[in-house]
């Protein structure tokens, strides 16, 4: 439970420290004094969003502490999961700085806001009058529903895997859209591959197909060209005039350096011309004239050079890193088909998972409405709505959603004349009321909370209604905290405690108090709240009655 609250620097309140005792607890003030303030700050302990906007003094740090005696619920295992230090005492504190950056801390360790508020679901339970809305919502009957049902953590599994089924089939969407785009593409493709796949644009590119195009073309001229080198260098002609002119510098050798270096330089004139004579002489045997070789190379460059226009490309190989392009394009298309197969094995794996868990769903709140509805009608019956008839209509659906194959709608007749409707279309505010505090009363058994905040729930309710209101909270505080805010008499008058939340000015700025009242101050805030600023003692009396009964 709820045992202190430390507030500094938050909206009109400058600092608050604030004692909360077991039981029930009337928080009541007039309209603007500031109790919706007290709730907002118990909210950011609870993981509610910060905002810079919230500080009272913008130019310093808000500080929000909350001391829970949670020593007789089970939530050690919440804090070994989450590697925190387990006290019976807890200290939560949220911090919003001046630049409007939020922390939360859990026993002085920093934790995330998503942590701060899965603990806040064990801790405290907040109802608001707009509840009495959302309890027209068929999925909010469900969810109390799933809650009497025991059905939490399945249905937290169930929707973990609808989250996942949901977006594997986006990705399936997404991915089918893709290899549309690919198959129209992938003929395409092949058909290019297979053009530069008829081609041996390798062996074209290694053996140099042009230069031998050019030499087949001009083979009987460079022949004769060749053969003309080895005959004037190497079996006559230059080669016998150098012989020749050799023999007579020998008469002459070594009579001068100068001499003997253009004598050397004859001989290796000599040696070069022979080579070349030799190399000529076996280039000549080597070119060849192949008709059917030089056509099938012209054909083949030919295609290249049509190839090389279409792809705009420049050489050879940049034909063949093209050829490879198309190669990967296509394996990745194939790819991407085998994987869409993988990926639709998925969903129907999880579809089906999530079908045995929607089955158990259903078979869960099938087994609990009758119980839920007998439990209700009798706590109705006490806040006098003994005639009511009350019905959870639960409706098959033919396709998942996002609770199950499941809808349910609660049907109710105030007056059992045979005409079970949706309470959106037959409840007033005040049986909506009632039928909500009767629902907070049934789930408060089935899940042990140790406080409970019910903030002004009772609209459309007075008079007798509204003591047994009251005198329902005060029997739910017999296990749990209950704090009540409450513009109602009747119910401040059952509680325990009684909070007064009040506006004043200090300083010529408005700031927002809480106290606890003694007995003699709850007669007064109770007969002011019956009759006014200045109560009559008739006034005194019948508060002094509702504080006795």
């Amino acid at each position: 439970m709820l045992h202190q609250i430390y507030v500094r620097n938050y909206a009109l309140i400058e600092e608050l420290k604030l004692d909360f005792e077991p039981g029930f607890t009337a928080i009541t003030g007039e309209t603007g004094a500031g109790k919706s303030i007290l709730l907002g700050a118990l909210s950011l302990l609870l993981g509610e969003r910060a905002d810079s906007k919230q500080l009272l003094n913008d130019e310093k740090k808000c500080i929000v502490e909350g001391a829970f005696k949670i020593e007789d619920y089970p939530l050690e295992s919440f804090f070994a999961q989450h590697e925190l230090d387990f006290f019976q005492d807890c200290i939560i504190r949220r911090e919003i700085s001046p630049g409007g950056r939020s922390r939360a801390f859990i026993n002085d360790t920093p934790v995330s806001v998503q942590t701060l508020r899965a603990l806040a679901e064990n801790l405290v339970d907040v109802h608001s009058q707009n509840e009495n809305l959302s309890l027209n919502d068929s999925a909010y009957q469900l969810l109390l529903l799933d809650s009497f049902a025991g059905a939490k953590t399945l249905r937290e599994e169930y929707a973990t895997e609808y989250t996942k089924w949901k977006t594997l089939t986006q990705n399936l969407n997404e991915r089918e859209a893709q290899i549309a785009e690919l198959r129209k593409n992938r003929d395409y493709w092949q058909f290019q591959f297979d053009e530069l796949e008829a081609i041996p644009l390798k062996r074209a590119s290694e053996e140099g197909w042009e230069e031998r195009i050019q030499l087949m073309e001009n083979s009987e001229e460079i022949k004769a060209v060749l053969h003309s080198f080895s005959e004037e260098f190497y079996e006559g002609g230059l080669s016998d005039k150098l012989t020749s002119l050799l023999e007579r510098a020998r008469s002459v050798e070594g009579m001068s350096p100068s001499l003997d270096e253009l004598i050397k330089r004859l001989k290796e004139s000599q040696i070069e011309l022979k080579d070349i004579g030799l190399e000529s002489a076996s280039l000549a045997e080597n070119v060849e004239f192949n008709p059917s070789e030089l056509q099938q190379m012209r054909d083949s460059m030919n295609q290249i050079n049509s190839l090389l226009f279409k792809h705009s490309l420049q050489s050879v190989e940049e034909l063949m890193l093209r050829q490879l392009e198309l190669e990967q394009n296509l394996l990745n298309n194939a790819e991407v088909e085998e994987d869409l197969q993988a990926l639709r094995a998925e969903i129907e794996e999880v579809h089906q998972s999530l079908e045995k868990k929607a089955a158990e769903l259903r078979k869960l709140r099938t087994k609990a409405i009758p119980s839920l509805e007998k439990r209700l009608l009798s706590e109705l019956e006490k806040l006098k709505m003994e005639q009511s008839a009350l019905k959870f209509d639960l409706q098959y659906l033919d396709e998942l959603n996002e609770s199950g194959f499941d809808r349910v709608q609660i049907l109710f007749d105030a007056n059992r004349n045979n005409q079970l409707r949706s309470i959106s279309k037959v409840a007033s505010g005040g049986e909506r009321s009632r039928l909500l505090l009767a629902l907070r009363r049934v789930l408060a058994e089935v899940h042990r909370m140790p406080s409970i905040v019910f903030d002004e729930i009772d609209t459309g309710v007075s008079g007798d209604v509204a003591l047994k209101v009251g005198q329902l909270m005060a029997e739910m505080s017999a296990d749990c905290q209950i704090m009540s805010i409450t513009h109602l008499p009747q119910i401040a008058g059952k509680a325990s405690h009684h909070l007064h939340v009040s506006k004043h000015e200090v300083d010529g700025s408005l700031r927002t108090k809480v106290r606890m009242l003694s007995t003699d101050e709850r007669i007064v805030e109770i007969a002011q709240m019956l009759s006014g600023v200045d109560p009559s003692q008739a006034a005194l009396g019948n508060a002094r009655e509702l504080l006795s009964n």
